[in-house]
């Protein structure tokens, strides 16, 4: 199987003079569960915002699904992959949380059915969320927002998932819920790249843990 992401001879800086990846080389296999591990300031998040393009700007090569990934549309990427940052609040679409598994339901283009509504009760309620369901998100919890964010992850199980320390406001049911979602994602063979400083929480699902550290990477 060829690799999702190849990145050969691959280097970036944010000033052209401190690097935080030096000539490094990694492949990601789109079936393949990697942990991205490393000190907070090591890159990770800088990593995880490259393969999404929100950073266009690198030296070397990266290719996605074996063509050039500087040609490749972001919109392209958007069908290809999930990514989740770490920050809450960077990732929440709707007031509520109905409203925001309802905007990745149809994205307002849809019409709102009654399997959309159903599929909207089941999420709600596998993620705890049933009760607050029109609660206003900044009336909810760090972790209720959290679980709101991850539910995302259900209606795009057919996705490569790039999650920047999703652990991060995440309380111990959602954690629970989302190595679930980890252990099912990886029975269906689909892959994901987990930027994270808690990799003994992922070790039942993890097929391979990289480090990244001084501009290098390794495992």
């Amino acid at each position: 199987m060829k690799p999702l992401f190849s990145l050969n001879d691959f280097s970036f800086s944010y000033n052209g003079k401190t690097y935080i990846f030096d000539h490094i080389d990694l492949d990601l296999m789109k079936d393949e569960i990697v942990l991205l591990t490393g000190e907070n300031g090591s890159g990770k998040s800088t990593l995880c915002n490259i393969l999404c393009k929100n950073i266009a700007r690198f030296n070397g090569s990266i290719i996605f699904e074996e063509k050039e990934f500087t040609g490749i549309e972001p919109l392209y990427l958007f069908l290809k992959m999930l990514y989740i940052k770490e920050q809450t609040h960077q990732n929440l679409l709707g007031a509520t949380p109905e409203e925001d598994i309802a905007i990745w339901q149809h994205r307002f283009i849809q019409k709102d059915t009654k399997h959309l509504k159903e599929e909207r009760s089941f999420i709600l309620k596998k993620f705890g969320l049933d009760k607050i369901a029109e609660k206003p998100l900044w009336e909810c919890s760090a972790g209720q927002q959290k679980r709101t964010v991850l539910t995302s992850l259900l209606l795009n199980s057919h996705k490569y998932w790039i999650l920047d320390e999703p652990l991060y406001s995440l309380d111990k049911e959602g954690s629970k819920i989302l190595l679930s979602l980890l252990v099912h994602h990886k029975i269906n063979r689909q892959g994901a790249l987990i930027a994270t400083n808690k990799p003994d929480t992922f070790a039942i699902v993890a097929d391979r843990i990289i480090e990244v550290s001084a501009g290098t990477i390794s495992g």
